[in-house]
């Protein structure tokens, strides 16, 4: 492994320096372990509408990219938790994507059941050189069983040091992201977040490129600083060990991803080395590895190194976005709104020195201010319902387009694309109008299908031009039935009786 030390920002008449510490894994990574997965899918009613489309979407792709070598198992959750696939060698994909389209809403969210029930499926069957995850689909309102967040972190960290980690995937708007950040954070996997349907796919791989790419796991480091220095600010999570020393817990390290740890160091003017030690268990070698590194802040001070003002920019910001979230909990609205312009501000100050790596946090950082700005929930619920058909306007001779799916044409991951683009088009092309979507020719439809058409809908209704789907009776009819896709679009069994429903609904 490779460790780097630099200084940005300083002010020299207080002894103050913005410094990073940067762990850069190196070596190339062994072939893919195999993966044991269980995937916990958060059913409770908080999940309605749009957020139980979208995890069922980012299910989907979980394991349509899992290989036959790997194990997956299928927990639902509400009140209580029910394993719906039970751990086992994934081959046969297409049952799972089925059984999970055939997942409807419960009652409460009793995340801790659905957590424990998940790990319960690995424990027993943990393969020494394998990477066994939970990965936790929710909107992380918790509101039976164990509730607490501290609680909850301290499981998924008591489990990781059983050999299972965690990685939680927050859905839709309004999520407890600090639930769900301290959760993963404590079980040493990731936090996700999918807002639309089409950022599914990379979270897949944002996840299992991470999995594919590992060289490190169970990674530590211990930090001591002289005498003549100490940390003034700390961007991670520190623990102090006595004296100027502190100790970090980094989980997985992967190839090209570094781990930084910003700081605000006070100095001497003439600073000794920090002494660093970091422990891991190298997967080439298949054995625990301890490095030691004497970091030269002194040298360091000599150069300025705009790297570290983008990665103390950014913790300030997330800084402040955790103050917007208690804030909000405290339905404090206008407060959480002021820390969080704050954060943007902060980020779009800072955005020239890399925009690629502060435009993902300050997108997150305007959906959220977004949603403030909202200050209700009502706006998403009205989108999830029959009601939204009511703040369109079914003139008198308002234009109707046809658009009929090709037979044998699926309604997949693989083809929402080129739908996206010709609906597009006819949307930007026909002004105000009333589409009937005919998808009775569809060979399939996936959960990406009725993510697709939740994003649509949204759209044509932006525009008061209302959205019909026509689906004759049978299989595909009844797959939107379940998926619930009729509770806020109109569905129909042909043209005719879309056509004669627009009639009514204009008078005409």
């Amino acid at each position: 492994m490779k460790v780097r030390i630099a200084t940005g920002k300083k002010q020299p008449d207080k002894g103050y320096a913005n410094t990073l510490i940067e762990i850069i894994p190196t070596g190339t990574a062994p072939e893919r372990p195999l993966l044991q997965i269980a995937l916990a899918l958060d059913t409770s009613g908080s999940m309605a509408g749009s957020r139980l489309f979208f995890a069922k979407i980012a299910a989907e792709n979980f394991v349509r990219w899992l290989t036959r070598r790997d194990q997956f198992a299928l927990v639902t959750y509400d009140s209580d938790a029910r394993v719906e696939i039970p751990l086992q060698y994934l081959t046969d994909k297409q049952s799972v994507v089925e059984r999970l389209l055939a997942i409807g809403i419960g009652g409460n969210t009793n995340l801790s059941s659905g957590y424990l029930e998940a790990v319960k499926q690995l424990l027993p069957a943990k393969l020494a050189n394998a990477i066994s995850r939970v990965i936790l689909l929710t909107d992380g309102h918790a509101n039976c069983g164990i509730t607490d967040k501290a609680q909850l972190a301290k499981l998924a960290e008591r489990y990781h040091g059983e050999g299972i980690s965690l990685s939680c995937v927050g859905c839709g708007t309004g999520f407890d992201g600090e639930l769900l950040k301290g959760m993963a954070a404590a079980g040493m996997g990731n936090f996700h977040f999918i807002e639309r349907a089409e950022e599914a796919p990379e979270i897949f791989f944002q996840e299992f490129g991470e999995v594919a790419g590992l060289v490190g796991q169970n990674a530590t480091c211990r930090l001591q600083f002289s005498q003549d220095h100490w940390v003034e600010e700390a961007f991670a999570e520190l623990n102090p060990l006595g004296e100027n020393a502190y100790s970090l817990r980094i989980g997985n390290m992967a190839v090209e991803r570094p781990i930084p740890i910003p700081m605000v160091l006070r100095l001497s003017p003439d600073p000794q080395p920090v002494q660093m030690v970091l422990e891991y268990f190298d997967l080439a070698k298949m054995d625990f590895v301890r490095e030691e590194f004497q970091l030269d802040i002194a040298a360091a001070l000599r150069e300025k190194d705009d790297t570290v003002e983008v990665e103390i920019c950014i913790g300030r910001a997330q800084r402040l976005l955790a103050q917007a979230r208690l804030a909000l909990e405290g339905k404090n609205i206008e407060k959480a709104l002021t820390h969080t312009q704050a954060a943007i501000n902060l980020l779009e100050e800072h955005r020239p020195l890399s925009p690629g790596r502060i435009d993902p946090e300050l997108a997150h950082l305007r959906r959220f201010h977004s949603y403030l700005e909202q200050n209700n929930k009502q706006a998403a619920k009205l989108m999830g319902s029959r009601r939204a058909m009511t703040n369109v306007s079914f003139k008198s001779g308002i234009p109707v387009v046809v658009k009929s799916l090709a037979p044998g044409t699926a309604i997949d991951l693989m083809s929402i694309r080129e739908l996206q683009k010709e609906l597009q088009e006819i949307l930007e092309s026909q002004g105000q109008h009333c589409l009937i979507w005919d998808i009775s020719n569809a060979s399939y439809l996936d959960s990406a299908g009725i993510g697709f058409f939740i994003q649509f809908q949204r759209r044509w209704y932006a525009r008061l031009c209302p959205l019909l789907i026509v689906a004759k009776d049978g299989p595909l009819r009844e797959t939107l039935r379940i998926a619930r896709v009729d509770n806020f679009i109109p569905i129909f069994p042909s043209v005719e009786e879309a056509r004669n429903w627009i009639a009514r609904q204009s008078g005409s």
